[in-house]
């Protein structure tokens, strides 16, 4: 990374934007990597607000995001968006997460979600 940028004790490491076919979203999800720990986000598209969710597994060292939700109106985005501690390093420093998307369709109907997001190392 070129930039540093840091506030509130963490250093930013990756921040992207990443699109991923609505299908693939909701099975698979969007698979981040980073020092040996795996970062999975699934989306899931809902019509009833009453059934959104959003919860958090550990499966080995795999942290997974399973999140459902409504299209937003107006194109608003959905997600962690406050940088969450996933995980701690072995030098003792913690692994924040945050991520929001952005659920668009086009107008043949393909569906896409455009997922950005952050991580971070720090000690708070």
């Amino acid at each position: 990374m070129l930039v540093t940028a840091k506030a509130q004790g963490r250093k930013l490491i990756e921040s992207g934007t990443f699109h991923v076919d609505y299908e693939v979203a909701s099975t698979s999800g969007l698979t981040l990597a980073y020092s040996g720990l795996k970062i999975i986000v699934k989306t899931k598209i809902v019509t009833d607000i009453e059934n959104e969710n959003l919860s958090v597994r550990v499966e080995g060292n795999d942290v997974i995001f399973d999140h459902v939700t409504v299209v937003p109106p107006y194109g608003a985005p959905v997600g962690l968006i406050v940088p969450s501690e996933i995980g701690e390093q072995s030098n003792g420093l913690k692994i924040f997460f945050s991520w929001f998307s952005h659920i668009v369709t086009s107008k043949n109907g393909n569906s896409t979600v455009i997922t950005s997001y952050s991580l971070y190392e720090g000690e708070k």
